[in-house]
C-alpha cells in the first residue's frame, strides 16, 4: 500500500495534478485513522510475532506447540494455489495422483499468467503480485509452520488470479482449446476443493459461545473468574469478567494425591492438555483467589469444594460463587481418574481426618456420589471406528455405523444419559431398541460431555446402541478425528443424583462415611 501510494504521489507531482494529491492526502489520513487501533498495539503485535511465529525465536516465551499450532504437520507450498482435494488442508488428498496433476497444471498457469501480465503491463495483477509475492517468500523462509499456513492463505488469491489469467490468455490464442480445458480444470479443482472444505469444515459451537457471552454480561467487572476449560476463545467471550483460562493463563494445580508433579501432568486426570480441568485438580489456595468459578456441565466432574455454591446454570456451564461463612481447612479428593470421579474412602483415612477436625473444633463435609453405569464405545462391538487417542474409551467417527453394548442396572430407577462427544452429524443413542436422544452439531475438545436424554430402566441387563447415519449436504457434516469428530464414554447418572449436595457431620460420626462412595471429604469450619 505504501509503495502504491508513493508511486501515485510521484506521478501526480510529475504531471501536476493537485486534485489527485488532495484525494491521496485525504485517503492517507482516513487510512491512518482506521489503522490507529492496530498501530497503538503494534509493539505488542511485533513481540508476539517474534516469539510465537518466528522460527528463529528461542527461550521460554515460545509456547509448547506454537510451531505447529492446530496443524498436524507443516502445510505444503503448492496449497497456496487454492486446489487441494481434501476437506482438511492438514491431510493428504485421497486422490493424490489427480492432485499432483492439478498442481502441475496450476503452477504452469501461474507462470503463463505472470508472463501475460508483464507483456500487457497489467497494473492490477502486477501490483498485487509485487506486494504479496516477495513478502510471502521472505516470511515462508523465516516463519514457523503455523505462521507459514497464514502466509499461504494470504498469498493464495494472488496465485490463483495469475493461474486463471494464464489459462484465459492461453484460451484467447492459437491454443484456445488447451486454454479452455485448463480453465475448466482449474475451476473444477477450486470448486471441488471448496465443496470438500464445506463438507468437512469445523463449525464453531454457536449456542455454547452465546452462553459464555451471557455469563460475561452477568459477571462484567466482578472477576477474577477461573474457567476450567481449555479454550482459546474464552478470553474473548469472557473478556469483561476478568477471566483466567487456559492456554494463556497458568492455573495452579494440586500435587498430592495425584501423580507427580501435579494433576495437570497426571494422565489419569488429564488424558489431554485440552481436556477440562476438574475442580479437584486446582489448589484450594488458588481457588480462593477467584471470585467465581465457571465449569462445564459434566456427569463426571467433581463438585467444587464446599466453599462454593452454584449461582447460575445454563445449558452448557455452571457459574459458582464463593459461599459465605464456610472455611475449608482441608480438602481430600477421592476420584482417581476421569472415569472414576468418586471412590469409597479408606476408613483409616477418614478416622485421621476426623481426629484433625475434632482437634480444631471443625466438622467433616462430604458429597455422596453413588456409582452409575458407564459404557465405553471402544469396548462396544459393531462399527469399524478406530480408537481415539484424545480420551479413554473414545472412538473416532469415520463414516456411518452402529456400536452395541450392554449395561447392568442394580435397581429400577430413572437415569439422565450423557455422552463425551464432539460431533457434527447426529449420533443417536438407543436403549433396548428405543431411541432416547441424540447429540449433533457440537464440536468440543476432548473430555466435554453433552446431554443425550432421560430413560427409566428396570433392574437387569439393557442393550445400548450408538449409531451415526450417512452423509448429508449440511456444512461440516464430514470431518475426521483431527477435526474433533469422536464419541467417548456413555454415562448413566441417577436422576436424583445427590452429587451437588454438601452434607456435614460431627467428627465423632465419621464412621458413617466408611463404605460409601464419595466425591470428596473436607474439614470445614462453618461460621454463623
Amino acid at each position: 500500500a505504501l509503495v502504491a501510494a508513493g508511486w501515485w504521489a510521484w506521478r501526480a507531482l510529475r504531471e501536476r495534478r493537485p486534485r489527485e494529491l488532495l484525494w491521496l492526502a485525504g485517503g492517507t489520513a482516513v487510512a491512518v485513522v482506521l489503522s490507529l487501533p492496530v498501530l497503538v498495539d503494534l509493539g505488542f503485535a511485533i513481540t508476539v510475532a517474534s516469539t510465537v511465529l518466528d522460527a528463529d525465536a528461542e527461550g521460554p516465551a515460545v509456547a509448547p506447540g506454537a510451531f505447529l499450532g492446530h496443524l498436524a504437520q507443516p502445510l505444503r507450498t503448492p496449497q497456496a494455489l487454492g486446489i487441494w482435494l481434501s476437506g482438511d488442508f492438514r491431510l493428504l488428498p485421497a486422490w493424490l495422483d489427480l492432485q499432483r496433476v492439478l498442481t502441475v497444471l496450476a503452477t504452469v498457469a501461474v507462470a503463463l499468467g505472470a508472463i501475460w501480465a508483464l507483456r500487457r503491463r497489467a497494473l492490477g495483477p502486477l501490483l498485487l503480485a509485487a506486494v504479496v509475492g516477495p513478502v510471502s517468500l521472505y516470511l515462508l523462509q523465516r516463519g514457523t509452520p503455523y505462521a507459514d499456513a497464514k502466509v499461504l492463505m494470504i498469498a493464495s488469491p494472488a496465485a490463483l488470479l495469475l493461474a486463471l489469467l494464464g489459462a484465459a490468455a492461453l484460451a484467447r490464442g492459437r491454443w484456445r482449446w488447451a486454454g479452455r480445458a485448463l480453465l475448466g480444470l482449474l475451476a473444477a479443482g477450486v470448486l471441488a476443493s471448496s465443496a470438500l472444505a464445506y463438507h468437512d469444515v469445523s463449525l464453531a459451537p454457536h449456542d455454547r459461545y452465546a452462553e459464555l457471552l451471557e455469563i460475561n454480561d452477568r459477571l462484567d467487572g466482578r472477576g477474577p473468574v477461573i474457567f476450567n476449560e481449555y479454550d482459546e476463545f474464552a478470553k474473548f467471550f469472557l473478556r469483561d469478567a476478568i477471566v483466567w483460562a487456559s492456554p494463556e493463563w497458568p492455573h495452579v494445580y494440586r500435587g498430592e494425591p495425584f501423580a507427580s508433579p501435579d494433576a495437570l501432568s497426571d494422565p489419569d486426570r488429564r488424558p489431554s492438555v485440552k481436556a477440562p480441568a476438574d475442580p479437584d485438580d486446582f489448589e484450594e489456595a488458588y481457588l480462593a483467589t477467584a471470585a467465581y468459578l465457571v465449569t462445564r456441565r459434566s456427569p463426571m466432574a467433581s463438585r467444587p469444594p464446599s466453599g462454593w455454591r452454584a449461582a447460575w446454570e445454563g445449558d452448557h456451564y455452571v457459574v459458582w460463587e464463593r459461599a459465605a461463612g464456610v472455611d475449608v481447612l482441608e480438602h481430600l479428593p477421592l476420584g482417581a481418574t476421569v472415569l472414576e470421579p468418586a471412590a469409597v474412602p479408606v476408613c483409616e483415612t477418614i478416622t485421621a481426618l476426623a481426629r484433625r477436625a475434632q482437634a480444631g473444633g471443625a466438622r467433616l463435609a462430604y458429597v455422596e456420589r453413588p456409582p452409575g453405569p458407564v459404557l465405553l464405545p471402544a469396548a462396544m462391538a459393531g462399527a469399524d471406528w478406530g480408537p481415539s487417542a484424545n480420551f479413554p474409551g473414545a472412538v473416532s467417527l469415520d463414516g456411518p455405523g452402529e456400536l452395541r453394548g450392554t449395561i447392568e442396572v442394580e435397581r429400577p430407577q430413572r437415569f439422565k444419559v450423557w455422552m463425551e462427544a464432539s460431533v457434527s452429524r447426529a449420533v443417536e443413542v438407543k436403549v433396548d431398541g428405543r431411541r432416547i436422544g441424540a447429540v449433533a452439531d457440537h464440536l468440543n475438545n476432548a473430555g466435554a460431555y453433552l446431554p443425550v436424554g432421560d430413560v427409566r430402566l428396570d433392574r437387569g441387563a439393557h442393550e445400548i446402541a450408538v449409531a451415526m447415519g450417512g452423509d448429508t449436504l449440511a456444512p461440516g457434516d464430514g470431518g475426521s478425528s483431527l477435526g474433533l469428530r469422536q464419541v467417548g464414554p456413555l454415562v448413566f447418572r441417577p436422576a436424583d443424583d445427590p452429587r451437588r449436595t454438601v452434607r456435614t457431620i460431627a467428627p465423632r460420626d465419621h464412621a458413617e462415611l466408611c463404605g460409601r462412595s464419595l466425591d470428596w471429604v473436607e474439614i470445614v469450619r462453618v461460621n454463623g
